[in-house]
C-alpha cells in the first residue's frame, strides 16, 4: 500500500494540466540538481549520481513533451535539452559542482519563464514548441 504522500503525488500528477506538468518537471529538475550539488559537496558520490540520473530522466520527459510541428522554437529547445543532457553526463562522470550549478541556473530560468507564461495565460496560445495537448 502506498503511503499517503505517495498517493497525493500520484493524484497531483494524474490530475495536473499539461502546462502544470511542465512546471512540475522543472521543479523536479531543480530539486534533483540541488540534491546533486549538496551530495557532491559532501563527497556522497552515489547519491550525486542518483540525483543527476533523476535530472536526466526529467530532461528526457521535457524532450518528449516537445511538439515537432512547432518549428524553430521546438528545435531550439530540443538542442538546449540535448546540450543539458550531455553536460549532466559530464557532471556525473566528473562529479563537477560547477556543471551542476550551470544546469541549475538554466532550470531556474526555465521555471521562471514557464511560471510567467502560465501566469499571463499565454499557455493557451503559442506554447513555445511544447505539446501541451497531450
Amino acid at each position: 500500500m502506498n503511503n499517503p504522500y505517495q498517493q497525493y503525488k500520484q493524484t497531483a500528477v494524474a490530475t495536473a494540466s499539461p502546462e502544470k506538468l511542465i512546471l512540475m518537471l522543472y521543479e523536479g529538475g531543480l530539486r534533483f540538481l540541488k540534491q546533486a550539488d549538496e551530495a557532491i559537496e559532501h563527497n556522497n558520490l552515489v547519491e550525486a549520481g542518483k540525483a543527476i540520473g533523476k535530472t536526466q530522466e526529467v530532461v528526457g520527459e521535457l524532450i518528449s513533451s516537445l511538439n515537432p510541428e512547432a518549428g524553430e522554437v521546438s528545435k531550439n529547445l530540443q538542442s538546449l535539452y540535448t546540450y543539458i543532457n550531455g553536460r549532466l553526463i559530464e557532471a556525473n562522470l566528473k562529479k563537477d559542482r560547477q556543471i551542476v550549478k550551470e544546469i541549475l541556473g538554466m532550470f531556474q530560468e526555465f521555471h521562471a519563464t514557464w511560471s510567467e507564461i502560465m501566469k499571463t495565460g499565454r499557455s493557451g496560445q503559442q506554447t513555445g514548441g511544447v505539446n501541451i495537448e497531450g
